[in-house]
């Protein structure tokens, strides 16, 4: 790593940037202390690749039975459901130790919750 002034850089930094363009990093110096890091830019990621060519070559024409959103979205309504039947389980364990398994005045009863009468 090559070391360098503010000085330097100010005035010849013509020398400075084909060796930054090659890849060389700077310590820049103020009066013998390292103030900053000069560092070359990095090249840019290649772009995305072609998921649909990349489809076709693994499965080739055949077409897909289920498509992978449609599965997706399937499991994540089995997950839902089960969260909520968990959720209302509780809620009716809740209800059945805060209110001694009365039921709530005015309240009709639920076929999803037994409240022990």
């Amino acid at each position: 790593m090559k070391t360098a002034t503010v000085r330097d850089l100010r005035y010849h930094f013509s020398e400075t940037e084909p060796r930054l363009e090659q890849g060389e990093e700077f310590q820049i110096r103020k009066r013998r202390c390292v103030i900053a890091r000069l560092v070359p830019v990095r090249p840019k990621a290649a772009a995305y690749p072609d998921f649909a060519v990349r489809r076709k070559k693994i499965f080739g024409g055949r077409a897909m039975k289920v498509t992978s959103a449609k599965r997706l979205a399937e499991e994540r309504d089995r997950y839902l459901k089960r969260l909520r039947r968990h959720q209302l389980s509780n809620l009716a364990l809740h209800r059945r130790r805060q209110f001694g398994g009365r039921r709530l005045p005015g309240s009709t009863p639920s076929p999803d919750f037994s409240f022990g009468r």
